[in-house]
This record gives structure tokens, C-alpha cells and sequence, in this order.
């Protein structure tokens, strides 16, 4: 086996420390180093709102009968919207059912059902992204991304569940808001800067949100 030159040796030897320095940096609790691990986060997560409570075996994220207004009729609105918006599609379809009228018979009860055109189909966050979440299993539409301004302030790094986390408070503004999505509050979420907070926890790959850390 031929072993590497002294010029080789000392090149791996650089590089290796480069990398190590590099590794450390990222695990300062620094201003660059949360804004960076704030924007990644967003930029993966972005966001989103739930649609319905999740998708039924026909696909449906949302059904309602199709005549008449019951106690779902605010939240039938909503799918009404997202429709005109383009997002959504509806079908018309029939369920038979119990007569409450006559027992014993059934009647054809129209319904009208909601899923995802193809263009909303492009902003559905992936559902793995959100497992372990309170909301996994509800289909989130995304419509724009955080964008990190400044960092404000952070707390000093202390011990939680075994692991070092930071509090952070943060001036974002919102961008690449979804075409369909053109609404007054967030033009105004686009042209303001708002504030937030978020807590962050150090890994061995620098600084992450702690929803990463499971």
C-alpha cells in the first residue's frame, strides 16, 4: 500500500481541521447562527393551515350534504372559498341512507365532496413533515414562507431534557406567498415586519429547531 505523501498528509490534516472549526462555529449561540437555523426551518416548514380534519377513504377532505345549511355550514364556507380560489375541486355524489321518515326504507342523499385541485395539490406541506405534530393527519395548505429580518434577542443557552436550548425573539417578514393566497392580511404580513419567538436546541450539526429534535 502506498502511503501518502508529507504534502498529502498535511492537506487531509487541514481539511480535517477546517472542518472541525467550522462544526464548532455553528454550535455558538450567535445571531448568524440562529437566523440561519431559523430560515431553514422555515423555508422546509413554511406557512400553512389546515384543511378539514384529514382525508376520508374516498380522498375527500371535506363533505357536506349538498342541499340546505346545517351546523357545518361555517365550516363548508371555508372549502367554498378555497374553491373559487382554485384550490380545491368539488364532486357531487350520493349516499343512500336510513329514512327517517319511513322506517325501514332509504333515500338517495346528495352530497357535495371536496379534494385538492392539481394546482392545490403543489402546497400541500408533505405529511411526513408533520408527524408527531398535534395537527398530523390534516392535510396543511401552505401559502408563504417566514423570512428571518433580525434576531432581536436570545435567552443564554441552558440545560433542557438533555440537551442545550435557546429562546429567541425575531422581526420576519412574509414571502413567496402563494398566487392564490392574494388576500388583504397577508399583503400586509408581505409589506410589515412582525415579531416571533421560537426555541432553539444545539445538536451536534449546530443549532436546530426544536421541533427537529424528537
Amino acid at each position: 500500500m502506498k502511503l501518502p505523501s508529507g504534502n498529502t498528509t498535511f492537506l487531509i490534516l487541514g481539511v480535517a481541521m477546517m472542518l472541525s472549526a467550522c462544526a464548532k462555529t455553528s454550535q455558538i449561540a450567535s445571531e448568524e447562527n440562529f437566523k440561519k437555523a431559523l430560515n431553514a426551518h422555515f423555508s422546509k416548514m413554511k406557512e400553512c393551515s389546515g384543511v378539514g380534519t384529514g382525508v376520508d377513504d374516498e380522498g375527500y377532505v371535506g363533505v357536506f350534504h349538498a342541499e340546505g345549511r346545517d351546523w357545518t355550514a361555517k365550516d363548508r364556507e371555508r372549502f367554498e372559498v378555497l374553491e373559487k380560489l382554485g384550490v380545491l375541486e368539488v364532486t357531487r355524489f350520493q349516499k343512500s341512507e336510513k329514512s327517517t321518515l319511513n322506517p325501514g326504507s332509504t333515500n338517495a342523499v346528495d352530497y357535495v365532496g371536496y379534494t385538492f385541485s392539481a394546482m392545490g395539490a403543489q402546497y400541500v406541506r408533505p405529511a411526513e413533515l408533520d408527524a408527531g405534530n398535534v395537527q398530523a393527519g390534516i392535510p396543511q395548505l401552505c401559502y408563504g414562507t417566514k423570512q428571518i429580518v433580525d434576531v432581536l434577542n436570545f435567552t443564554e443557552p441552558v440545560a433542557v431534557s438533555g440537551v442545550k436550548a435557546s429562546n429567541v425573539k425575531f422581526t420576519y417578514k412574509l414571502v413567496d406567498i402563494a398566487p392564490w393566497a392574494d388576500s388583504p392580511s397577508l399583503k400586509a404580513s408581505a409589506n410589515n415586519t412582525l415579531e416571533g419567538s421560537e426555541d432553539l436546541v444545539l445538536t451536534k450539526n449546530g443549532w436546530k429547531h426544536h421541533l427537529v429534535v424528537k
